[in-house]
């Protein structure tokens, strides 16, 4: 099967002629320089020199998708009902290489996602000349207004993907490179004046530096539609440099997808296409980040730390990805119906998977894709990442609460600790939140009407010593969806208090760390976490559990491990 057109194999070409023209390194018989560490930080800042040079989406602020448009209102009515959201980026690139398998992926997705029932107004397909960076970014920003807890959103990015160790020449060649610069400052100059003279021990230790650099801004770059094939007049051309969308920016997206609850679902079928690790950068979200300064390097601190570029991970959505190749494979292009036409394999291997068993999950999804891309004689290996396993492919989650859970009281809103109030009229706005379609809502017997996000009111005039108030949300034939009772009073001479408010303490206490000899147990935490819990309790009415449904979720937690705590954060949410 013929792989796609390689842009090392560019790269190679371009480096070649940009070689030709560099200064020849200064001779020297007298091999006694060395490079300390002012040497190797001209080396450093020369690679993110070169980097931002060559790729400047290293020196923008990645993309958040957090602008007004992003979190603006959905602007289409959607059911309560959980929905899939798909994004389609399939850019094609004038003057460089038009790809015929890319154009038909974009055919046969929109075919898949109809055939799901994706809605129209949840499909974003950009493709083509017009899917420049700009383009990408604006059509993943106008998914995210409409997606909410339990939906999946699936963002396919087919086409081509490079990052600057693909594009940049060999390390052992970077003196040559550096000391042809037109741009001579004196820190450069002074390297370039010794560099005939440098040990062996000096070019080892520049070129390792010249790796790490490299290492630390290797991101890989999902390419736009600006891309051009003159590589090196890229080098000397602003409006001709590599544009797209950044690994960064990729996981940005993922991340607000997870922070509205929703499952987030990519496919990247490019060259290269593991080397997104996805999962990776999602896991810098939640780090707290990792702020570095070498002063043998550097005399001012760095501004920013190394999660500058990442958008906060808080959400419980999950998340997977399918990548069409290894970190150093090229994807292919394959025939599969005896036809001219040719596909992705990845792209016809998912939607065929699929096909065949619709309600797979993640792995089994996974083994499918496998042995199809396979099956048509492709070599390339994909690989799969996930944060559950147990995900399971355009089949949004229902939800599990208890029943009533699914009627969120919106208002009167809860207060902290239950706080009395003396109103005896108060207007009630609810929201239901679980599955099938709500057409109207019986609100202490009046009937009112659902509008298409689910939201309800009704005035209550008097509330004339009720104890609480029933709310039974019905579907367009009259079944009953859900039910709940909103309470007011413990007896009828007490004050109306506002709905569901509670005071809910989760305290966490670890002290022995078992498993590790360089870590000792600590004396201290259980007992002042118990002390804090008392007084929370006694004092200020906190409750350090919660009962619903018959069952009692502890929130008091003693040397708890990471998958305990994540699991009674995602409990307490859900409850």
């Amino acid at each position: 099967m013929p792989p796609r057109l390689s842009f090392r194999f560019l790269i190679v070409l371009a480096a070649a002629l940009v070689l030709q023209a560099m200064v020849a390194v200064r001779a020297g018989t007298n091999q006694s320089a060395s490079c300390e560490a002012d040497c190797l930080a001209v080396v450093y800042d020369w690679v993110v020199a070169d980097v931002e040079h060559f790729m400047p989406l290293n020196r923008l602020e990645s993309e958040h998708f957090d602008s007004p448009a992003a979190v603006a209102a959905c602007p289409v009515q959607r059911g309560t009902a959980p929905a899939v959201h798909a994004a389609v980026l399939a850019p094609d690139y004038p003057n460089y290489v038009t790809s015929e398998s890319t154009h038909n992926d974009v055919l046969l997705l929109k075919d898949f996602f109809e055939e799901r029932g994706v809605a129209a107004d949840f499909l974003k397909i950009t493709d083509g000349p017009e899917a420049a960076r700009q383009a990408m970014i604006e059509a993943l920003t106008k998914t995210l207004p409409c997606v909410r807890e339990r939906d999946q959103v699936v963002l396919v990015l087919t086409g081509d993907a490079t990052s600057y160790t693909r594009v940049s020449p060999r390390p052992e060649l970077v003196i040559e490179s550096m000391c042809a610069s037109e741009e001579m400052d004196q820190r450069l100059q002074a390297f370039c004046d010794n560099a005939g003279k440098l040990t062996q021990e000096a070019l080892d230790s520049i070129q390792s530096t010249y790796q790490q650099a490299q290492a630390d801004h290797d991101e890989m770059l999902f390419l736009a539609s600006d891309v051009k094939l003159d590589l090196q007049k890229q080098r000397d051309d602003p409006d001709m440099r590599l544009a797209g969308l950044g690994a960064y920016e990729i996981s940005n997206f993922v991340t607000q997808v997870r922070n509205r609850g929703a499952d987030a679902i990519v496919l990247i079928d490019t060259n290269y296409a593991a080397a997104f690790d996805l999962l990776t950068y999602q896991r810098y979200a939640v780090m707290d980040g990792a702020w570095s300064w070498n002063t043998a390097w550097y005399e001012e601190p760095p501004e920013q730390d190394f999660n500058s570029r990442n958008v906060a991970l808080f959400g419980t959505g999950h998340f997977a990805a399918y990548y069409a190749a290894t970190s150093d494979q090229l994807a292919e292009m394959v025939n599969v119906d005896d036809s001219d036409r040719l596909l992705d394999p990845l792209v016809f291997a998912f939607t065929e998977a699929l096909r065949q068993d619709p309600h797979a999950t993640l792995v089994q999804t996974a083994a499918a894709i496998t042995q199809e891309i396979a099956d048509t004689g492709a070599t390339q290996k994909p690989v799969f990442a996930a944060s559950s396993k147990s995900l399971k492919l355009l089949e949004p989650a229902e939800p599990q609460n208890a029943a009533g859970q699914a009627i969120e009281i919106i208002s009167p809103a809860p207060k902290r600790g239950a706080a009395a109030i003396e109103e005896k009229s108060f207007a009630l706005v609810a929201r239901y939140t679980g599955p099938g379609r709500a057409a109207r809502a019986i609100v202490d017997g009046d009937l009112v009407t659902v509008d298409g996000n689910g939201q309800f009111r009704r005035d209550i005039a008097d509330t004339g010593g009720k104890l609480s108030i029933p709310i039974r949300v019905l579907s367009t034939d009259f079944a009953t969806l859900a039910t709940f009772d909103l309470k007011l009073r413990e007896a009828a001479d007490e004050p109306v208090i506002a709905a569901g408010a509670r005071k809910i303490a989760l305290v966490i206490a670890n002290q022995n760390y078992s498993g590790s000899d360089a870590f000792p147990a600590l004396k201290t935490p259980i007992a002042d976490a118990e002390s804090v819990a008392k007084v929370l309790k006694d004092r200020f009415g906190f409750a350090t559990d919660i009962s619903t449904g018959g069952k009692t979720l502890n929130l008091f937690l003693k040397d708890a491990g990471k998958a305990q705590i994540q699991q009674v954060l995602y409990d307490l949410r859900q409850r």
